[in-house]
């Protein structure tokens, strides 16, 4: 006999054509949350490289600085406290 599902009509309400732009406000907002969240975990990222790679490269700079003087200037002071002068030189300290 009779199914009670009711066939789809080719024809859409006023109440249908609310009730999708209800659900595409929705989905937008969620969508649009997401997407803020994902661009400052990338920034974030970005900005955690760009430290690293600044530390590493005083870190560097500092090595170097403290073991040319070695070897140039003989062993005047303890490595250890040239190598930390040269690391607050070099921005580290």
């Amino acid at each position: 006999m009779y199914s009670s599902r009711q066939k789809p009509t080719s024809q859409s309400t006023p109440g249908d054509k609310r009730r999708r732009s209800g659900m595409v406000v929705v989905m937008f907002s969620i969508l649009l949350v997401a997407l803020i969240g994902m661009l400052g975990l990338v920034i974030d990222t970005g900005f955690m490289l760009a430290t690293h790679r600044q530390a590493q490269n005083a870190a560097d700079a500092a090595a170097l600085a403290a073991a040319v003087e070695r070897i140039y200037r003989g062993e005047s002071r303890d490595s250890r406290s040239q190598i930390r002068h040269r690391a607050r030189r070099c921005g580290l300290g």
